[in-house]
């Protein structure tokens, strides 16, 4: 199992999260696998380039500790998922964003090891982010209600 665990502290309680964090999972031989030949899907392995006991969960936390699943793939459910998850309720009030994926698989490939799941995965350069999330704080105390809340938003493209 291979784990990444990121943090993310802000100096405003959070009001509204949303999150999106591109991950991928090839447990089954997808259409564009089947276009490459038998070569390439029996390679010196002897099976295809798949594991059908790969899976990979992306958790939210508002402390480290308590971790909440918000999106998974495994078998049945492969592919890639850059869903946007409404944290909000996961991490309303806190000051910390946690961000933690897990990534389960039984078979290597070739000299490169546990491929099968994939964490902020981009397919070519230009794809856009592979990882975003929107804090915002709550609504300014003021007589403007037009007024902008605090917030903070990151981005990644790897």
């Amino acid at each position: 199992e291979g784990v990444i665990v990121m943090r993310f502290p802000v100096e405003f309680p959070i009001h509204t999260a949303w999150l999106r964090a591109r991950i991928s999972v090839w447990t089954s031989i997808a259409k564009p696998f089947a276009t490459r030949g038998d070569q390439f899907l029996r390679e010196a392995s002897g099976h295809a380039p798949i594991d059908p006991a790969a899976i990979v969960t992306l958790e939210v936390a508002s402390d480290g500790i308590h971790w909440i699943p918000v999106d998974q793939l495994g078998y049945g459910h492969a592919g890639i998922s850059f869903n946007p998850n409404d944290v909000s309720r996961l991490l309303k009030g806190s000051r910390e964003a946690w961000v933690r994926a897990r990534l389960q698989g039984s078979r290597t490939w070739k000299d490169e090891g546990l491929v099968f799941t994939q964490f902020l995965r981009t397919e070519a350069e230009g794809s856009g982010p592979a990882f975003e999330l929107d804090l915002t704080g709550p609504p300014a105390a003021s007589a403007d209600p037009q007024e902008p809340s605090t917030s903070a938003s990151t981005s990644s493209e790897t």
